[in-house]
């Protein structure tokens, strides 16, 4: 059975090898650079059956035709990762005499000794068959590895346009363009490093925008005031999931073979298996440990992991800001590093320096700062040892969990008692008072 399995799988790739090449779901930018696919993404689909053709961005009038004509269902088309790609490849099989039955299911309706209807024969192409099957997984395999090396490329370009919300002419990273919409607007699409085809999803919401539809609700509103108002008060300022447009711009909905975010992330959250109702599983909890939920994230950029060690790593050598140090030096209580910490995330939202308070219009801007000016310091404790930096930043922020008192910290509260009461000067002195009471002379 495996030898006939890696059969099918060399006979899959070498056709697959000798087919077109695989086009993006966004279109090519860029045809000439390496990883990227030429293939026009408006070039009609073929049928698998006959030389009827139909356009690129209609699946179901494809699917309708195959019914409708020849008897054929093809499972899952939706799922298919290039359907240009696997059309071409089943074509010229299907095509032929005799193809359909030699790769095809074939299923008989009004077979019932009760039917009256004549019986008819239809025919069913699904990933059951080995080699429909390596093909799909073939597909988003080569997918995959393109959208991840258009990814690679948008972290490193240079990236210009003017903002969505306001009047700033944006030149950077196209990271820096998200956290900016994030930080000034309120406006977050995720974090950057999730996104691909970055680019063409800005033009989307800016095309949204234009014809003044709400990103969430989709509604429309007679003018941009109207719609901005609208967006505020109902918290719609963000993109909304159930929308299957955007998900093509985010890299969860390509990694696996006929999965979208939603069945992935129910898999997340459901988890393996804990065996807590199985007999006796509650008899011992020494080895169960709780792992965290999110990871801790870098006080000067979006770097996060769940080892604490690894991220003052990550500090010392990208922003050469050593908390570790800093925290034995000073002999910083735990109470004094909340703060400490609170205080830098404030400052980084309001892009201003930790040292001088200077305000700079981007955090790439504040970033340059703080390494030119050599201010990737602490000022004062006049500054940052304040009760209102109790109050953290961000929400279930986790580096704050992951803090640990400083050997040598004095994390003791001086009480101070008040001042003793004069009871000679109190009202109750007066004798006269007392028996008004019902007290003693």
């Amino acid at each position: 059975m495996s030898s006939e399995s890696d059969t099918t799988e060399r006979l899959v790739d070498q056709r697959f090898d000798s087919g077109p090449s695989l086009s993006f779901p966004c279109g090519d930018p860029d045809p000439g650079a390496e990883g990227d696919a030429s293939a026009d993404q408006s070039a009609p689909l073929p049928c698998l059956c006959c030389s009827a053709e139909f356009p690129s961005s209609d699946r179901d009038a494809l699917s309708a035709h195959l019914l409708s004509e020849h008897c054929l269902v093809v499972a899952d088309l939706a799922l298919v990762a290039d359907l240009d790609q696997y059309c071409r490849y089943w074509a010229p099989r299907l095509r032929a005499d005799g193809g359909l039955r030699e790769y095809c299911f074939t299923v008989f309706t009004n077979t019932g000794p009760s039917d009256a209807a004549p019986s008819e024969e239809y025919f069913l192409l699904s990933p059951k068959l080995d080699e429909d099957r390596l093909l799909r997984e073939r597909l988003q395999r080569v997918r995959l590895e393109r959208v991840l090396a258009r990814q690679q490329r948008e972290r490193t370009m240079t990236f210009s346009r003017g903002c969505l919300f306001c009047r700033l002419q944006y030149s950077g990273r196209l990271a820096g363009f998200f956290d900016h919409l994030a930080e000034a607007h309120n406006f977050s699409v995720g974090r950057p490093d999730n996104i691909v085809f970055g680019p063409e999803f800005i033009d989307a919401i800016e095309a949204k925008l234009e014809a003044l539809r709400c990103l969430f609700c989709d509604g429309v509103f007679p003018d941009r005031a109207t719609l901005k108002e609208h967006m505020r008060k109902k918290q719609h300022k963000k993109i909304n999931p159930a929308h299957t447009a955007f998900d093509k711009f985010y890299v969860i909905n390509y990694l696996e073979f006929g999965k979208g975010w939603q069945e992935i992330q129910q898999e997340r959250d459901e988890g393996p298996p804990t065996g807590f109702d199985e007999p006796g599983s509650d008899d011992d909890w020494s080895d169960w440990t709780e792992a965290p939920s999110s990871g801790a994230v870098c006080l000067f950029c979006d770097f996060s992991t769940v080892d604490v060690d690894a991220l003052s790593a990550h500090m010392r050598a990208e922003h050469q800001f050593d908390f570790p140090e800093l925290k034995s030096r000073l002999r910083l209580s735990f109470y004094q590093q909340v703060k400490l910490v609170n205080y830098i995330r404030r400052q980084m939202v309001e892009r201003a320096c930790l040292f001088c308070q200077e305000t700079l219009p981007t955090r790439a801007t504040l970033l340059e700062h703080l390494r030119a000016a050599d201010h990737l310091r602490v000022p004062e404790p006049s500054i940052w040892d304040q009760p209102q930096y109790f109050f953290p930043t961000y929400e279930n922020d986790s580096l704050l969990y992951a803090l640990e008192e400083a050997e040598g910290a004095d994390d003791d509260v001086p009480v101070f008692p008040e001042d003793a009461v004069d009871v000679r000067q109190s009202v109750l002195a007066d004798s006269a008072v007392r028996q008004e009471l019902g007290g003693h002379a």
